[in-house]
This record gives structure tokens, sequence and C-alpha cells, in this order.
């Protein structure tokens, strides 16, 4: 559950691990275990929907199918970027594919990446305004 000063908020939180060539560049998995007062510093952190006419514009997705709009931080560099995340299946087998983009500090990040091996806790709530 999310305070935003007005309204209670859903939230989708992650943390993440970038291995480049067996080296691990970032490892914030621990993150998640922290009892952090604002869900919003996790370095994955968002939820909002959007459909498939939304930038980026997702030409395979169908007219009525939803991805989830995020942000994802770098703490090394300290910089971030937008990201949106899709259901998909591979071989049968389900999957989450994310596209990255932004331009956060000079350092331009644009990736798109099929994973099997996401982990993202959902905290949830109802949006109410106080």
């Amino acid at each position: 559950m999310t305070y935003t000063g007005r309204t209670y908020d859903d939230i989708l939180v992650g943390e993440y691990e970038y291995i480049e060539n067996g080296v691990v560049k970032i490892n914030t998995l621990s993150n998640l275990n922290a009892n952090l007062p604002n869900k919003w510093s996790h370095n994955i952190r968002g939820g909002y929907p959007k459909n498939s006419e939304a930038y980026p514009l997702c030409l395979d997705c169908t007219s009525n199918e939803k991805r989830m709009s995020m942000s994802l931080h770098d703490p090394i560099r300290n910089v971030s970027g937008s990201m949106t995340l899709r259901l998909i299946s591979v071989n049968g087998t389900p999957a989450l594919k994310m596209d990255l983009w932004g331009d956060g500090g000079g350092h331009m990040m644009k990736a798109s990446l099929i994973t099997q091996k996401i982990l993202i806790y959902m905290f949830l709530s109802r949006s109410a305004y106080c």
C-alpha cells in the first residue's frame, strides 16, 4: 500500500540483478527484503496500464492487450529509464517482454529483453482520496 499524499495507490515494485559476460554489474535484489517506508524508493516501480497504441507502440499486441508502464533506476550510475512489461508466451511457457528506453544523465538506454527470471512484488491497495 502506497500513500501519495492524496491517495492510496496500487504499485508494482521490484529489484534486479544485471549480469554481463558472467560478471555481476548491479545487484539490488536484497532490497526486496528491505522495509522501505516509501515503496517508490525501489529500483523498479510503477504499474500504470498501457494499451497497444501508447508509446512505445506495440505492433504485435492485440487491440485489447495491456502492458505495464514502470520505471527502472540504476543506483550505480544514478540514472533512470522507462520500461513497459508485457506478458507473452515462449514455447508455451509464460515470459515477460521488457522494453527499456530513456536518456538518464547522458547514458542513452534502449533495450528489449525477454525473460522468465524477473521477480516483481506487487503491493495492492485501493485507490481512495483522503
